[in-house]
């Protein structure tokens, strides 16, 4: 599976520019690359917002994200973290998850700067107090 052009740009979009909260990805309807499909420009969005999409709009869908949390650490200090999601709903097709799966290891070389990767398979697991503490180790 490769990984599109636009995919690379908005990587590095949500990287250098930090004028986007998030995008989401998906494979292409003929399963040969990575494009992306939506972009959430408004930086008042929050977690909680990306996961209320991810829980109705992609219920049984598997979707890659980026997403630019800014949150405080224990010790109060303002942080931002560039976060690599994989969304992999246990509602899914297993093709699906599977496709998403063995496809992830090439969009991940392609984007340098990860901070975190982060992976959830139900709405249960899009909880931002768990982020948070990734994001605090």
């Amino acid at each position: 599976v490769a990984v599109s052009d636009e995919v690379k740009a908005a990587w590095n979009d949500i990287k250098l520019g930090k004028k986007v909260r998030f995008y989401l990805l998906k494979l292409s309807d003929d399963l040969k690359e990575i494009v992306v499909e939506q972009k959430e420009a408004d930086k008042s969005k929050t977690f909680d917002d990306f996961a209320a999409i991810l829980k109705t709009q992609f219920i049984n869908n598997c979707r890659y994200a980026f997403f630019d949390l800014n949150f405080k650490n224990s010790e109060g200090i303002e942080k931002d973290k560039l976060v690599f999601f994989c969304w992999a709903p246990d509602s899914a097709k297993i093709k699906e998850k599977m496709l998403y799966a063995s496809s992830k290891d090439a969009l991940k070389k392609e984007l340098s700067g990860v901070q975190l990767e982060y992976q959830a398979t139900g709405p249960d697991e899009l909880d931002i107090a768990e982020l948070l503490a990734k994001c605090d180790r």
